[in-house]
Order: structure tokens, then sequence, then C-alpha cells
């Protein structure tokens, strides 16, 4: 999984776009699309940015590369490949919580990614990107009519 900025970027905005069908290999997993497991791993994320505990951050690296590295992996190909068709054909149905799911998704592997070739104590979260997140996540409450909660990553 590549780490650079744009990519990762180029990715989240692709997979904003993604459908919410399951059982397709260019269709978003029902999982992003739900609020509760976003803020689920945006707790996750937050405890472990504050306490630097990287065990619960592992885990949910090991779950995230496991059920949705193959799609994340497919839509790279896509890009790589400049296939537009497909992308656009990927971009009919995907709504804001499937966006804040994906961009959660994504924030975690690049702070365990980042973190472990760094070695590092601490678990960093790239400022743009949860901001990112937070953005989508709001509206995801918003549309979904769900209570708004108060962002733990990305509030300014």
């Amino acid at each position: 999984m590549p780490s650079d900025k744009f990519t990762m970027a180029l990715l989240a905005a692709v997979l904003c776009l993604l459908s919410g069908t399951s059982g397709r290999a260019d269709t978003a997993p029902p999982a992003w699309a739900d609020p509760a497991q976003s803020r689920a791993l945006e707790e996750l994320l937050y405890r472990a940015s504050q306490s630097g505990d990287r065990d619960a951050l592992s885990a949910a690296h090991a779950r995230i590369v496991t059920q949705d590295l193959p799609l994340i992996e497919h839509i790279q190909d896509l890009i790589a490949r400049d296939d537009t068709a497909a992308l656009q054909r990927l971009g009919l149905g995907m709504t804001a919580c499937h966006y804040a799911g994906m961009s959660i998704r994504l924030l975690i592997l690049m702070a365990y990614e980042t973190d472990e070739a760094k070695d590092a104590r601490t678990v960093s979260i790239a400022a743009e990107e949860a901001a990112r997140f937070a953005d989508h996540m709001n509206r995801c409450e918003m549309t979904s009519h769900k209570p708004g909660t108060p962002r733990l990553i990305g509030a300014t």
C-alpha cells in the first residue's frame, strides 16, 4: 500500500464514489457505510494516538488488510491503468457514510504503516486526512439522521 499523499488522496476520492452493494470486487462493503463502525474505528485511532497503544491499532490494521485491502488494491490498479470508465462505474452510489468509513480505514493503514516504518512509540495521524474524515463523518451523521457526535480526530 503506497503511502504517497497524492495516491492516498486520489484513492480516497475514488473510494468516495463506490456503490454500497456487496459481493463484487468493484463495490464498497456495507461496513464502510456503517456510522457505528466508523465511530468505533475513530475512537480506536484516537486512543492509540493519545496513549501510544499500538496493540488495538495493530489488530484493526490486520482486520482492514484482511477485509478491505483486496478492494483497495483493485482500485489502485484501476487508477494506475487510468481506467476512467471503470472508475466512473464505481462512482455511482457511495454516500458520505461510505467515504467516512473508507477514510478512517485509510487513516488507520497510514498511521500504522508510517509509525511502523519509523519504529515509533506514538501513533501520528495525518491532519489533512483526519480533517477530511471529520467532514465526511459529520455529513454521514447528518444525512443518516444520527445524532452528531463530537469528532475525536480531525476536528478543528
